[in-house]
C-alpha cells in the first residue's frame, strides 16, 4: 500500500473517532434497554396478602389469548433495540479490527522511516 504515515494517522484518528461514536451509541440503547425491562418487568414485591373474593373472578381475558397491543409494540421496539445493539456491537467489532491493521501499517511505515533515515545518516557520514 502506498500511504504515508500521515493518510495512516488521519485514518487511525477518523476510525477512532467513529469508534467512539459507535461505542457510545452502545451504551445509550443498552441503558433504553434497562430501563425498558425495568419498566416492563418491575421488581417483585412480596405479594398482598390473601383475602378471600367477595365477586367472582373473570378468568377470561378479553384479548382471548391475543397479545394486547401496548405489549406487541414494546415487544416490537426491543427486537428493534436489540437489532440497534447488535449493529451497533457488530460495528465496534469491524472499527476495532480496521483500527488494529491500521495501527500495524502505521508501525511498519515509521519502521520503514527509521530504517531509511538511518541509512541517509549512515551514507551521509561516509561521505
Amino acid at each position: 500500500m502506498s500511504s504515508s504515515p500521515i493518510l495512516l494517522r488521519l485514518s487511525l484518528q477518523k476510525l477512532n473517532s467513529d469508534l467512539a461514536g459507535v461505542e457510545q451509541q452502545k451504551k445509550v440503547l443498552e441503558m433504553e434497554l434497562e430501563q425498558w425491562k425495568r419498566i416492563t418487568f418491575p421488581p417483585k414485591t412480596a405479594p398482598p396478602p390473601a383475602t378471600p373474593p367477595t365477586a367472582p373472578v373473570n378468568t377470561e381475558c378479553s384479548c382471548q389469548g391475543r397479545t394486547p397491543p401496548a405489549l406487541q409494540s414494546l415487544e416490537a421496539e426491543v427486537k428493534q433495540l436489540q437489532a440497534r445493539l447488535k449493529s451497533a456491537s457488530a460495528e465496534v467489532t469491524k472499527q476495532m479490527a480496521a483500527n488494529k491493521a491500521l495501527r500495524g501499517q502505521l508501525r511498519e511505515k515509521e519502521d520503514k522511516l527509521c530504517q531509511l533515515q538511518d541509512k541517509s545518516v549512515t551514507h551521509l557520514c561516509l561521505n
